[in-house]
């Protein structure tokens, strides 16, 4: 896989970026520095990026997008722009949890733990969740947990557990188990990478006709329903 050619998108969370990769190294990766500024940043940052790394879209080998959870505009902005570029260029679609994504720079910038575990704020005592071993493989899959003083004791009790992300604040403040640590985590598009690479080993790309983005619950609007 050392010529293998992708593209990463990530606007799931506050602040998108997009990467290209070859092979194992990421080349080159922007990220917009105006939080969920989603619509106006992502194609001019793709063409800037073809332009930097000098590729173009028949060149690539796959699309790889963060699927959620996360943020409700920016994850229909990055499917619909990934499943529109996959078409259009007639490549495969990879896609990759966010929470995933998370971890796999958790891990590359921190110390060994038990579990990771990635929080990404919801409303209120709410967060968007999962639990990955030492080794970055998912034990508990992506669910929406409202928190409370016994939430993650599972997991507590079994080894140390590293909390890291935009909802780990709202779990610490109620947190005082000996086996919970809490780390600042930096991450972007090309965090996808090392799962993108074992998708495309293993062919699990997503169908373009019928794949959607993990909102990880219900889509929650504020604006009155028509009776």
């Amino acid at each position: 896989m050392s010529d293998l050619q992708l593209l990463h998108i990530d606007t799931s969370t506050d602040l998108g970026s997009v990467a290209f990769s070859k092979g194992n190294s990421i080349i080159d990766c922007i990220t917009n520095p105006q939080p969920k500024d989603h619509g106006s940043f992502l194609q001019p940052a793709i063409q800037k990026l073809m332009q930097t790394c000098n590729f173009t879209g028949n060149q690539l080998d796959a699309i790889v997008v963060a699927e959620g959870p996360g943020s409700y505009t920016g994850l229909r902005v990055a499917m619909a722009s990934a499943k529109g570029l996959a078409f259009a260029w007639g490549k495969p679609l990879i896609t990759v949890s966010t929470l995933g994504l998370m971890t796999q720079a958790a891990i590359r910038q921190n110390a060994n733990f038990n579990y990771w575990i990635p929080m990404i704020d919801a409303r209120r005592m709410e967060v968007f969740t999962a639990v990955f071993d030492a080794t970055g493989h998912e034990v508990l899959s992506s669910n929406a947990l409202i928190l409370n003083e016994s939430s993650y004791i599972e997991w507590l009790q079994r080894g140390s557990c590293c909390f890291f992300g935009s909802g780990s604040s709202k779990w610490k403040s109620i947190c005082q188990h000996k086996n919970a640590a809490f780390i600042d985590v930096s991450f972007n598009a090309g965090d996808m990478l090392n799962i993108a690479l074992y998708k495309w080993e293993k062919k699990l790309f997503s169908k373009l006709e019928s794949v959607v983005p993990n909102y990880g619950k219900e889509f929650y609007s504020t604006a009155q329903k028509p009776k």
